[in-house]
């Protein structure tokens, strides 16, 4: 019965990968149009989005854990997961890029990657309550490794 209805369990896999990952690119665009309105730069709002509440709800967080682990087994999932990181990727080094023009393009690409880790990792350090503070300071950590770019 559950057959019938929901497909294979692939299927049902693709399926929440899918709704997951359209999930996450919606709530990014909707806090990089809302931070466009109020005149904040673009690396302003990418750390808005990306290192803030936004995407630091644990149902998120433990979503994401289960697609990259899902990832290993499953193509389709993989091309959705890395499509998702490579977008969070390619928003900040743009950003950095904007806001460091004296900057060489492969250290903006550097940072870009290691905020990106820095905020999933900080996720999946939240679901085991390892740090207090544990956004406020990875976002604090990711301030830091972009200002370094002002530093060369």
């Amino acid at each position: 019965l559950i057959h019938h209805h929901l497909g294979t369990r692939e299927e049902m896999l693709r399926a929440a990968a899918s709704r997951t990952i359209a999930n996450v690119d919606r709530t990014v665009r909707e806090g990089m149009e809302e931070g466009e309105a109020d005149g904040r730069s673009d690396l302003e709002r990418s750390f808005d989005v990306m290192v803030g509440p936004r995407l630091q709800d644990r149902s998120i967080a433990l979503v994401i854990d289960e697609l990259n682990g899902a990832a290993v087994r499953d193509e389709y999932v993989r091309r959705l997961v890395a499509g998702m990181y490579g977008t969070f990727v390619s928003e900040f080094e743009r950003a950095l890029a904007d806001a460091f023009p004296a900057a060489p393009a492969d250290r903006c690409r550097t940072v870009a990657h290691a905020i990106v880790a820095l905020a999933d990792a900080t996720g999946s350090f939240d679901t085991y309550a390892l740090y207090p503070e544990n956004f406020r300071r990875a976002r604090e950590a990711a301030l830091r490794l972009a200002a370094c770019l002002g530093r060369e």
